[in-house]
This record gives structure tokens, sequence and C-alpha cells, in this order.
């Protein structure tokens, strides 16, 4: 009996150890093991005004789906746009029995084609439009970059709206788990709103700065 509660202790204090040293293991090195070698560092950002400038190029690429490689561009434009659209407008079909004829010109919805716009939408616009509405904050010298930013994020979130209704659209970026999605006609109505905005703060900017280009550096 002596001897199995001698057993039993010695395994709880190996357990104790194990985790003690999995622990100073994990936070010795921590920044280093979070830290992207790849990514820019926020230092880095600050050149040429890259903080804001690369997001811009992020949410104009992704309003209509564009790449570095043409292959992909045009992959990512026949099912964003093609096989999302043009084929239901008229604008073209297929011409042979694409798929055995099981595609999305005979309504038969593939979910790798259908999503992509989604993706254009909140994987590619949103979160670099975030990103430029953190870096500005409420900085009154930098509100016309925002609202640059509210007029790409309105091209591209109507188009998406109009493609898939609901969208989880204004708590985008909250951190929670989980994201609501909100009605098409709340959306919409949002737009207007950002608009307004956006047009008040640039036609301020224009007349207190005439013929700056505030995005040229």
């Amino acid at each position: 009996m002596h001897t199995g509660n001698s057993f039993y202790s010695s395994i709880r204090w190996a357990f104790a150890g194990l985790a003690l040293a999995l622990t100073c293991s994990c936070t010795k090195n921590f920044r280093d093991y979070n830290t992207n070698p790849n990514g820019a560092t926020d230092q880095q950002l600050q050149y040429d005004n890259l903080a804001t400038g690369v997001f811009f190029s992020q949410m104009e690429q992704n309003v209509f789906p564009v790449a570095q490689e043409p292959a992909f561009r045009d992959e990512m434009y026949q099912e964003v746009e093609n096989l999302a659209g043009d084929v239901y407008s008229g604008f073209m079909g297929a011409s042979d029995n694409w798929f055995g004829g099981s595609n999305n010109t005979t309504y038969n919805m593939t979910p790798s084609w259908y999503g992509q716009a989604f993706g254009r939408a909140f994987l590619g616009v949103m979160p670099a439009w975030l990103a430029i509405k953190k870096n500005v904050g409420t900085d009154p010298s930098q509100q016309h970059i925002l609202a640059l930013a509210q007029i790409i994020k309105v091209e591209s979130i109507s188009r998406t709206t109009d493609m898939y209704g609901p969208l989880p659209y204004f708590q985008f970026g909250s951190g929670s788990l989980t994201t609501p999605y909100d009605a098409q006609k709340d959306i919409y109505t949002s737009f207007f709103s950002d608009l307004d905005s956006a047009i008040s703060t640039l036609s301020d900017y224009v007349t207190k700065n005439p013929g700056s280009k505030p995005l040229a550096s």
C-alpha cells in the first residue's frame, strides 16, 4: 500500500514537472514563435505610406477579382463573375457538355464556385477596410483616407449582398467567435449613410486642400 502511494505520488510530481517544463518552453520564446517572419513589421509599414496604401490595393483588387498570375486571375473572374451572373443574364453560356452537364449553367451550383464572391469580400475587402479604419483612427487629418476606403467597401459589399442577401456585416471584426448576419435592407440603408458621410468629408478636404493627391505617396 505504501509502495502504491509512493508510485502515484511520483507520477503526480512527474506530470507537474512536465507541465512546468512545457510552460517555460512555450513562454521563453513566445514573441519569436508568434511573429510571422514573412510579415512586415509596424515600422516597415510606415515606409512609403504602406500602412495605408497596401490595404487600398488589396481592397481594389478584390472588388473585381484580380491576381498576379494571369491563370489564377482568369479562374477567379470566371467563378465570381461569369459563373455567378453572366451565365444567367445571357452574356455567355457553355458550348459543350461541360462538367458532364452538371455545373452552374444547369443550376447545379458548385460550392467551390458560388462561395468565391463571398470570400473576395470577407477575406479580401473587409479585412483591408478594417485595417485602414484602425490605422486612421480618430485622427482628423486622416479622415479623408477612411472616406475613400468607405466608398470602395460600399462598392464591394453592394455587389456581394446582391448575390447572397444577408451578410455578417455590421459586427465584422468585433472579435466575437460568431458574427450575426444582417438583413439586406439594413445593409443597403447603411450604404447611403456611409456614402453621404464620405462625400461630406471629401468635399471638405478638397475645399481646404485644392489639388491635393492624398494617396500619391
